[in-house]
């Protein structure tokens, strides 16, 4: 007669488990079983869209010593071959056809209590999720517009910068970063594009975009295009990106409104001079 039970896990890194049942037989040993999907927004995905081949299973007991197995992606679930009665650690990795890890989830303290038992883990969900993230800079002068000249009344900002930092990254994150006018530029790692306006027909979308933590940093440009420019705005914003939102995500900076960015007039110390010799707009 089987009896089913409910014991708790852990999980760790980017990625979601569930819950741990354990159905029971009159075999000798006791088997781990562990189950996967792939989700984006919340709805399961295939293997094959996220280039994800092999799931990777290593079972530490509590001596330290391990076991390991591997499964196809696609068959969503594995079973080790009976292990010792003891309690468990277990580490699955999702992998790429190279070997690359794409998703990592632990379910720890895993009990195998009685010979014949099947532990069964999961489902443990790997997240690629992606959101398009999107917002408007304001060079902050009131009543103007971010590119009409200083002298019109304008911030005077000619070309602008993005970049996009992930948390713990320490440097840039390449995305790409399309423009209000529908161009795009390379990515998000500080290029150099035109001036965008403050107003909605000019949003600008950093497209695909995983869940985590970020600063976004915008810089403006005075001067000339075919002329040297010099960095006279900055503006930065920090935000969450959740997991499993079902809605992509708008930045915005601190008392600002909805989706906008303040970038406000903020000169480089080298370029202090330069800056302030047009027009210094508030």
């Amino acid at each position: 007669m089987k009896k089913l039970a409910l014991t708790s896990l852990l999980l760790a890194g980017l990625t979601q488990a569930t819950g741990c049942i354990i159905v029971t037989d009159d075999s000798s040993g006791a088997v781990i079983e562990v189950e996967w999907d792939l989700v984006n927004r919340g709805d399961v995905v295939s293997c094959s869209s996220e280039n994800a081949t092999t799931v990777h299973i290593t079972a530490t007991d509590s001596f330290g010593a391990t076991t390991t197995a591997d499964f196809a992606c696609a068959d969503g679930v594995g079973d080790f071959a009976p292990l010792p009665l003891d309690t468990y650690d277990i580490d699955v990795q999702l992998l790429d056809g190279t070997g690359t890890i794409l998703g990592e989830v632990f379910f720890n303290n895993i009990t195998l209590a009685n010979d014949g038992d099947t532990v069964v883990n999961g489902p443990a969900h790997f997240d690629f999720s992606r959101y398009d993230v999107s917002f408007i800079v304001d060079y902050g002068n009131a009543g103007g517009d971010n590119c009409t000249a200083t002298s019109a009344g304008g911030s005077g900002v000619v070309q602008q910068a993005v970049t996009l930092v992930a948390e713990g990254a320490g440097s840039c994150t390449p995305y790409t970063l399309t423009l209000g006018a529908g161009t795009t530029t390379n990515d998000t790692c500080g290029s150099v594009d035109v001036c965008q306006e403050n107003v909605s027909a000019e949003t600008q979308v950093i497209q695909d975009v995983p869940p985590g933590n970020y600063t976004v940093s915008v810089t403006g440009f005075k001067g000339a295009l075919s002329a040297a420019t010099y960095e006279c705005y900055h503006g930065t914003s920090s935000f969450n990106l959740p997991n499993n939102s079902p809605d992509d995500f708008q930045i915005n900076s601190a008392g600002a409104s909805s989706g906008v960015i303040l970038a406000p007039f903020s000169p480089t110390p080298a370029d202090d001079a330069n800056c302030n010799a047009i027009k210094r707009q508030p």
